[in-house]
């Protein structure tokens, strides 16, 4: 017997009192209503089951019968199911669309397939970047060559004023170039605007123009900087190499020393480009197939060396009807940069993984050319320019001759790979990065620089300990020389920590820290200075911000 809860009786109570209440004003209809709906009580559910029991009872069940189960009809029946004879057209035709959609989808995937190749390779046409680049120069002038060289007490007073304009310096703008990590970055010498150009990790070059209308403005239709409170300064972003992904990003971006309109770039898609403003085109200049290219150094003669990540270095001259590349193999490492003297332009310095700094006269090591068989000059044809390839064996057979000991005029060991090795403007001091935490400097006297022989085995003139343990996610820290020859040669370099930028003197002296900010998050990786101006520095970082770093009043002069 089902047990009925004390919840169950008292409701069924109520029903029962209800339904006596209608039925006493004779509404039968309310009370078919109230009761209609409602679930069965459990004197109800008892009685039905007994019912059904006791019918079983009466008649048992043969279990000789089968019981048939019912089985459902098709929901959807072919015209075989229906009885309907087939319709040959029709079967024509529906084979002849299944063969059309597999031939369309087949093609679809040959050419999503193309794409998705074409779109993993360096673009080497030339292309337009008309509404994407600055507009061009006019009026440029070329940087001076050299400077005076001072001793004593008037280089004392020389450090001495620079130090007292660089520390003067404060944040006055910031902005966001683009969303990938800066690779590289220079200033253009343009004296009556800030323009700096960085490349990124994706191909991009960006170009801030700092003292240009921003896009944003205040209630009275005006900018009111606030000393790198705001992102100000318009950015013009040049995707010059491709694909758009890490496999492009720009290692090395340089001004031509001869036409300030044009711009030279090597990335890591293998390629090196001219970028003219003037025409706002971006031409290939030279490929290398398979290889990285890790910088580059531009004479006013058009001559430029290009560096790479297996070990050479290509001269390429654009001045020749029938331009020819030339690459030397000096080293079995990486070499991660080659700097031209601005004075004496025939002496390379070069920085590589083997821990060493080398100085190469380009006017001897030409001379190993001639060491190469006439079948195998030009071997090696690229997309711009015939290269003629000399091995690692050549130049050693060279370097062993008489013609070839004026070839290497200096080798100096670090105690780790050498990231970055520049000239300073004056052509006599030379700065080096190296991974074991070291920044070194030499100052040559100019009988050395002028003369045929060896240069004498020295230590540097000074070293200054400096963290440059980056990693994966931050660029290579290295130190750069503001290119300004009317001023004592100082050079700025990254700080891992505190986020700021120091910038020595040629002598190893720390004249100023600039920052940090409450803006910068990051490491500013990538340093550059202003060719003319003193009171001038950038940096950017990871994510792909920059700031600018000049005198307290940089607003005012506008």
């Amino acid at each position: 017997m089902v047990k009925v809860s004390q919840y169950e009786l008292e409701r069924e109570a109520n029903i029962a009192r209800n339904k006596a209440f209608l039925e006493q004003l004779q509404l039968k209809q309310a009370v078919e209503e109230l009761t209609e709906g409602l679930p069965p009580s459990a004197k109800q559910r008892a009685a039905a089951e007994a019912e059904v029991k006791a019918k079983q009872a009466k008649k048992p069940r043969d279990p000789r019968k089968k019981t048939e189960t019912p089985v459902d009809a098709p929901r959807r029946q072919s015209r075989r199911l229906q009885g309907a004879s087939a319709d040959p057209t029709t079967k024509r035709k529906r084979v002849a669309e299944e063969e059309e959609e597999a031939a369309k989808a087949a093609e679809d995937a040959l050419e999503q397939e193309y794409l998705n190749h074409v779109t993993k390779r360096a673009r080497h046409e030339d292309f337009s970047l008309s509404g994407s680049a600055p507009a061009a120069f006019e009026g440029d002038t070329p940087l001076p060559v050299g400077r005076a060289i001072h001793s004593g007490e008037a280089e004392t007073r020389e450090i001495e004023d620079l130090q007292n304009r660089l520390r003067d310096m404060d944040l006055v703008a910031r902005n966001q170039v683009g969303k990938a990590r800066i690779y590289s970055s220079t200033y253009h010498r343009d004296a009556s605007k800030d323009l700096i150009f960085f490349g990124d990790k994706a191909g991009q070059v960006a170009v801030w123009d700092v003292r240009a209308p921003t896009d944003e403005v205040d209630d009275d239709g005006d900018v009111t900087p606030k000393d790198g409170e705001n992102e100000l300064g318009k950015v013009y972003q040049m995707q010059i190499h491709w694909p758009a992904k890490d496999t492009s990003s720009v290692s090395c971006v340089k001004v031509d020393p001869a036409n300030a309109n044009v711009i030279y770039t090597t990335a890591y898609d293998c390629t090196v480009r001219r970028t003219s403003l003037t025409d706002q085109a971006s031409t290939e200049l030279y490929s290398l197939e398979d290889t990285l290219l890790s910088s580059l150094d531009p004479l006013p003669n058009g001559e430029l060396w290009v560096s790479d990540n297996d070990g050479g270095i290509t001269h390429l001259d654009q001045r020749e009807e029938q331009k020819k590349a030339i690459r030397y193999q000096l080293s079995d490492k990486k070499i991660g940069c080659v700097s031209l003297n601005p004075v004496y332009t025939n002496y390379l310095s070069v920085s590589s993984n083997s821990r060493s700094l080398k100085i190469w006269d380009s006017r001897c090591l030409r001379g190993a050319l001639d060491q190469v068989p006439e079948d195998m000059k030009a071997e090696k044809d690229t997309s711009s320019y015939p290269t003629t390839v000399v091995d690692s064996d050549v130049i050693s057979n060279y370097l062993d001759s008489d013609d070839g000991k004026s070839a290497l005029r200096a080798e100096w060991k670090h105690g780790k790979s050498v990231s970055s090795g520049y000239w300073a403007p004056d052509g006599r001091k030379l700065v080096t990065t190296s991974y074991d935490d070291t920044v070194r400097l030499w100052d040559f006297r100019e009988d050395v620089l002028t003369g045929s022989a060896p240069f004498p085995s020295a230590r540097p003139l000074t070293s200054v300990k400096h963290n440059v343990q980056t990693g994966r996610f931050v660029s290579i820290l290295k130190a750069q020389w503001s290119m300004n020859p009317e001023v004592y040669p100082h050079f700025t370099i990254a700080n891992m920590k505190p986020y700021t930028i120091l910038v020595y003197s040629a002598k190893g002296d720390l004249l100023a820290e600039l920052g940090p900010s409450q803006y910068n998050k990051r490491v500013q990786a990538v340093t550059c200075s202003h060719p003319r101006i003193v009171e001038r520095a950038a940096g950017g970082g990871a994510d792909g911000k920059v700031f600018l770093w000049g005198p307290k009043n940089f607003w005012d002069e506008a």
